[in-house]
């Protein structure tokens, strides 16, 4: 452990909230890693291969306007009250994604796969900022 603390330029307080926050990174890593994958999949099973460019063209604009309003709500509010908003928000959005996935259609995999891009983006920022 003093390898990594030293490595990173960690004080040794810092050690606690690595222990916290470490499996809670793990975890959410893993979600977003199962959550892309499966966007992805749905999108290429729901779209024509032509598609993919509007894909990660989509995701990208997307993720960069979530992190400009971010930044402007940055100063709102506590650190861990905006984590714990976008933890709320995010799963019921998804849960509302979920409901929605029934019905096969491009448009609605293009949302979600440009939705789950930004969220996830933004999740990691504030957990990250959160270590």
């Amino acid at each position: 452990m003093r390898t990594i603390l030293r490595l990173f330029s960690l004080r040794s307080r810092d050690k606690q909230g690595l222990v916290l926050l470490g499996p809670l990174f793990a975890l959410v890593t893993c979600a977003n890693v199962v959550t892309l994958s499966f966007t992805k999949a749905y999108f290429v099973a729901n779209n024509e291969v032509a598609a993919l460019p509007w894909m990660f063209l989509g995701a990208s604009v997307f993720t960069a306007f979530l992190s400009i309003v971010y930044l402007r709500l940055i100063s709102r509010g506590t650190l861990t009250g905006r984590f714990h908003f976008l933890l709320i928000f995010a799963s019921f959005s998804f849960m509302a994604f979920g409901f929605a996935l029934g019905s096969e259609n491009a448009g609605l995999a293009l949302a979600l796969y440009t939705w789950t891009s930004g969220i996830v983006f933004i999740g990691n920022i504030c957990l990250i900022i959160q270590l």
